[in-house]
């Protein structure tokens, strides 16, 4: 049973009453017609798809889920302390894994406690009261964030507070997508410059109609040959690595079907090496690495039969888009064989390395620009989270706002 971390810094005025005098923890199953809802940090309680980042698998039989209704409290006990919790504007169920709280009283602003419970204080207190052997295996006590007490102004007071923050918040949220936008589109063009170098060539040469299947009508000079994957290198699986020898931090990183893992004490490659990943949600990605790697068995690794410049065959192999060839199953994957038997364009080992050289130029030079976009979006999200806490500690007067 962990300790309660009561946050601090709220005026006193307020009164405060325990979670448990708000909400009752509630497990109504047997409603699987109802739709799948996620659980966010950056969106709390959403329905599934609001995203396209969720590769969970979802079972046939959903009998378990628990029922969730518009005005219920979610919370994803493993990822509390990320704020991953929020009160819900959807009726659906979500995964066994989480919590649904009903709310028992109604005398209080759900959306104040909506902002209340996933302000920074309180997030820092679901950290402190998680327990687990690794960060990403934290469980939030239910026991203790029951009685967790809330502050609340008088109601009049929280919901100003809420439609001062509906009203601030969607501004910021605007400035956001605005910027994620800005960020897809330079991916995009990321995107198509590696393609046309990797496809056509630097050179002004004569080209041809490709005939290759995943090309088939693109514009490839006619003094590249075409050759199969395998003709160029050979594929075999990492090696087994457990889960507890994994670390967040040490000397050599892990890298399984889905890019890096971890870390952990010891190696099995050196040097540059092309992995490519054979299972997972997103297997059929390219890594390429340097340096003493350990490659799990969820991993391809690359050797090469003949001089070829690893960069190249990297960014020729992503714009293959290995996925599109995985197994549809639980856990999808991709084997040495199918990759061993695609077929692309080959340049010759000079123009191999042109081409890669300039996409380390022009590809740098994008990636500085999306950098500079993405740290310019996390200072808004950090603008938001403090101008949250601030309403929600009565930093700010928001009834002469609401005046």
């Amino acid at each position: 049973m962990s300790q309660v971390v009561q946050p601090v810094g709220f005026p006193a005025r307020w009164r405060t009453a325990p979670v448990w005098t708000l909400y009752r923890r509630t497990a109504l199953k047997g409603h699987s017609v109802e739709p799948l809802l996620s659980v966010y940090r950056d969106f709390g309680v959403v329905p599934r798809g609001f995203t396209d980042d969720n590769w969970n698998r979802i079972p046939e039989d959903l009998s378990g889920y628990p029922l969730v209704r518009p005005g219920d409290l979610v919370l994803n006990k493993m990822k509390a302390w990320q704020g991953s919790l929020g009160v819900s504007a959807h009726r659906g169920i979500v995964s066994p894994a989480y919590f649904v709280f009903s709310p028992l009283r109604d005398d209080f602003s759900q959306p104040f406690l909506h902002y209340l419970l996933r302000s920074r204080p309180f997030i820092e207190s679901y950290g402190r009261m998680s327990g687990g052997i690794r960060v990403d295996q934290w469980d939030l006590d239910p026991w203790a964030f029951s009685r967790l007490r809330l502050p609340l102004p008088p109601l009049a007071e929280q919901r100003a507070i809420a439609d001062y923050l509906d009203r601030e918040t969607a501004k910021i949220d605007a400035l956001i997508a605005k910027q994620n936008e800005m960020i897809e589109t330079l991916r995009e063009r990321r995107d198509g410059v590696v393609e046309q170098a990797v496809v056509s060539g630097l050179r002004e040469v004569p080209s041809t109609a490709s005939r290759i299947a995943w090309l088939v009508g693109a514009q490839v000079p006619t003094t590249w040959k075409t050759v199969k994957v395998s003709s160029l290198i050979s594929l075999s699986s990492g090696t087994g690595i457990t889960a507890e020898e994994i670390d967040d931090y040490g000397p050599f990183p892990v890298y399984g079907g889905n890019g890096k893992r971890g870390y952990t004490d010891a190696w099995t490659h050196s040097g540059q090496r092309l992995l490519i990943g054979r299972q997972g949600a997103l297997c059929g990605n390219v890594h390429l690495v340097q340096g003493r790697i350990w490659a799990s068995e969820h991993a391809l690794v690359a050797a090469a039969h003949r001089k070829l410049d690893w960069r190249w065959l990297a960014a020729m192999l992503r714009v293959m888009n290995l996925g599109q060839y995985s197994t549809a199953a639980a856990q999808p994957g991709i084997s040495a064989g199918v990759v061993g038997k695609l077929r692309l364009p080959l340049p010759p080992l000079e123009e191999q390395r042109e081409i890669a050289d300039y996409l380390d130029r022009e590809t740098a030079k994008i990636d500085t620009l999306i950098a500079k976009v993405e740290r310019h979006t996390e200072l808004a999200k950090e603008r938001r989270s403090a101008l949250i806490t601030a309403a929600v500690t009565g930093q700010i007067d928001v009834t002469k706002d609401a005046a």
